[in-house]
């Protein structure tokens, strides 16, 4: 088989360019953040006990998010991930 230079600089190119890509792929560096809504909570209603449920669904949004960034993910598909954790909790949910 014979290629010709032209062909043989662009399989280069593409090959160095998706070696460039990989690493910065792999050095680049992310961050996600949440929140758990709107509104004010009354401290007389938001024991500590209750606050610690609160933080750990909000810790587990952010973790599972994160997880699928640093795997690679999109962001949108880290995003819903978070969000779903969110909605799927009856104490970040509106009532």
């Amino acid at each position: 088989m014979i290629i010709n230079q032209r062909a043989a600089q662009a399989i280069a190119l593409a090959f160095t360019t998706m070696m460039l890509s990989s690493a910065a792929m792999a050095q680049q560096k992310f961050a996600i953040a949440i929140h758990g809504g709107a509104g004010t909570i009354s401290k007389a209603k938001f024991s500590p006990q209750r606050e610690a449920i609160y933080r750990a669904k909000l810790a587990e949004a952010t973790n599972v998010g994160y997880d699928i960034l640093a795997q690679g993910g999109s962001s949108l598909d880290a995003i819903n991930a978070a969000v779903n954790v969110l909605e799927n909790s009856p104490y970040l949910t509106p009532v």
